[in-house]
C-alpha cells in the first residue's frame, strides 16, 4: 500500500508540473499578445485616420458604389495579398520575440503559426525550457542532465530564426507574384478612378492591421 501511495503521489506531482508548464507557456504567450495588441491597436487608429484624411482630401465617399468599381478578380487578389502580408508581419513579431531571449533559457510565444514544422520546433523548445526550470535551471548546471538539456534548448533556439526566415521568404515570393497579378489586372480595368488607385495602399494597410488585431484577439 505504501508503494502504491508513493506512485500515486508521484503521478499527482507530475500532473501538477505539467499543468503549471502549460500555464507558463500561456502566460508568456498572453504577455506577448497583450503587448502586440496595444501596439497594433495604436497603429490601427493611425491608419484609420490616414484613410479618412485621404478620402477627405480627395473629396470621395466611402460607399458601396466605390467597391463595385473593382472587379471580382481584383478583390480576390487583394484578399490574398492582405493575408500574405499579415502572415509575414506576424512572423516578424515572433522573430523579434525570439531574438530578445537569444542565449537565454526563456519561453517564447506560441501563436499557432500555420507552418507545422515551425510550430513543432517552438512547442519542443518551450517543453524543454519548462523541463529545465523544473530540474532547477541554472542553479543545477553542475548536473550533467541539466547542462545537456540547456545545450539542447539553445540548439533548438538557434534554428528558430532560420526556420522563420525560410517561411517568410517563401511568403514574400508568393506576395510578389500576387502583387504582379494585381498590377496586371489594374492595367486591364478601364474607367477605374485614379483616386481609388491612390487609396489602395492605404486601404490595404488598414486591412492588414485589422487582420493582425483580430488574429491576436483570437489568441487571448
Amino acid at each position: 500500500q505504501k508503494s502504491a501511495d508513493i506512485v500515486n503521489e508521484l503521478i499527482y506531482v507530475y500532473n501538477e508540473d505539467a499543468k503549471e508548464g502549460e500555464r507558463a507557456v500561456a502566460r508568456a504567450t498572453m504577455e506577448f499578445v497583450d503587448e502586440r495588441l496595444a501596439i497594433v491597436g495604436s497603429d490601427l487608429e493611425e491608419v484609420d485616420q490616414n484613410v479618412e484624411n485621404y478620402r477627405k482630401k480627395a473629396n470621395t465617399l466611402n460607399s458601396q458604389s466605390e467597391a463595385n468599381i473593382y472587379v471580382q478578380t481584383a478583390a480576390r487578389l487583394e484578399e490574398e495579398a492582405v493575408e500574405l502580408e499579415t502572415q509575414i508581419r506576424i512572423l516578424k513579431d515572433v522573430q523579434a520575440s525570439i531574438e530578445k531571449v537569444a542565449g537565454q533559457v526563456e519561453l517564447v510565444p506560441n501563436l499557432g503559426i500555420e507552418d507545422a514544422t515551425l510550430n513543432s520546433h517552438i512547442t519542443n523548445y518551450n517543453n524543454a525550457v519548462l523541463e529545465y526550470k523544473t530540474l532547477g535551471g541554472d542553479a543545477k548546471l553542475s548536473n550533467p542532465q541539466v547542462s545537456n538539456l540547456r545545450e539542447r534548448i539553445l540548439s533548438i533556439q538557434s534554428i528558430l530564426p532560420a526556420s522563420i526566415k525560410n517561411i517568410q521568404s517563401s511568403l514574400e515570393v508568393k506576395l510578389r507574384s500576387v502583387n504582379r497579378q494585381i498590377a496586371d489586372n489594374q492595367a486591364k480595368v478601364k474607367n477605374l478612378p485614379s483616386i481609388e488607385k491612390g487609396a489602395q495602399s492605404i486601404l490595404r494597410n488598414q486591412q492588414i492591421k485589422v487582420k493582425i488585431y483580430e488574429y491576436l484577439l483570437n489568441k487571448r
